[in-house]
Formats: C-alpha cells, structure tokens, sequence
C-alpha cells in the first residue's frame, strides 16, 4: 500500500516481509527506479528520494510509533550522508602500544560524528546506519584516506601503522 502522507513525504506499507534483506532490496530498486530520467519535451529530468525504514514491532506497534522511527531514521540517513561529504566526520586515532615493550607500534582509526550542539552520535549507531544506507563505502574511503592521511602527518618516516576496520560491504563494493 502506498499512500501521499503529505508535501513531498509518502507511505508505503509492506505486509509479510521475510528479511531484512528484503526491505533493503526493495528501497534500493525503488530509489534506482525513481532517479531514472523522465523525458519531457524540455529535456530530461531526474528526481531523487531519501527512504526510512521501520518495522513492526521491533520498532514499534503503532502507526505513530512506525511513522516516527522511519522518519528518523531518513534524517538520520540524509546528515549522516552530508557529514561524511562535507568532511563533517572526525577520526580519532587510538594508539597501539606493544605488551611487551610498552611502545607505541601504531594506531587504531576510530571514525567519529560529532555534532554541534548535542553529544556525539556514537558509532554503535551511525555504522549500522551507514551499512543499512549504503553509505559504508563513502565512509569506508573516507576513513582509509584521512587515516593514511593523519599518519603521514604524525609520522612521516616511521614504521608505524594504522588500523583500519572495513565492512564486508566496502569488500564488496568495486
């Protein structure tokens, strides 16, 4: 079922879902098939969309509820989109210091979002957010390329290194 819930803002209603996966499938052909060009006799056109997902009753057992959590969850999606491409994430580098002598070997790249006016979102949010968005590889080479970037500042002519964690979708993206 879908419905205009008003403006620029629709529903839709998807009974008897098997997976995740499924959702995820399904908002991806959807927001695919919605940036298609439109052929008007002025020339093409093209429209985008932003989608939030909730689901029953994980998220919620109302309307209310369902219709909340999505529309959270498409802000949150939409900032943390525009953070990573205006350079609004932080990455904080958390050194490794080896048991045995107690020096410094390196450092672990932790990715971070702060924000203004509120406490930082924390990662245990915002990495499953960008998995389920499908931002994880623009976060993904962000992180790569500002941690080599932080080291070579640090420590040009050193044999330290960074770690960096990588999801298994930055894996699979070419």
């Amino acid at each position: 079922v879908c419905a205009r819930w008003g403006g620029d803002e629709f529903v839709i209603l998807q009974r008897y879902v098997s997976s995740r996966e499924e959702i995820y499938r399904f908002s991806d052909d959807l927001v695919n098939k919605l940036k298609m060009p439109i052929e008007l006799s002025s020339g093409p056109v093209s429209i985008g969309a932003s989608i939030g997902v909730s689901v029953c009753p994980e998220h919620g057992t109302t309307a209310e509820e369902l219709l909340e959590h999505a529309d959270i969850a498409v802000y949150l999606a939409q900032a943390l989109r525009n953070a990573i491409e205006s350079q609004g994430m932080d990455l904080a580098l958390q050194p490794l210091i080896a048991m045995n002598t107690g020096k410094l070997t390196g450092f672990e790249a932790l990715a971070r979002w702060p924000q203004t006016d509120n406490a930082p979102i924390s990662p245990g949010v915002f990495i499953p957010l960008a998995e389920e968005c499908g931002l994880m590889p623009m976060l993904g080479r962000w992180v790569l390329q500002r941690a080599c970037e932080m080291l070579q500042d640090i420590a040009p002519d050193s044999d330290l290194r960074v770690a960096v964690n990588i999801s298994v979708l930055q894996l699979l993206d070419v």
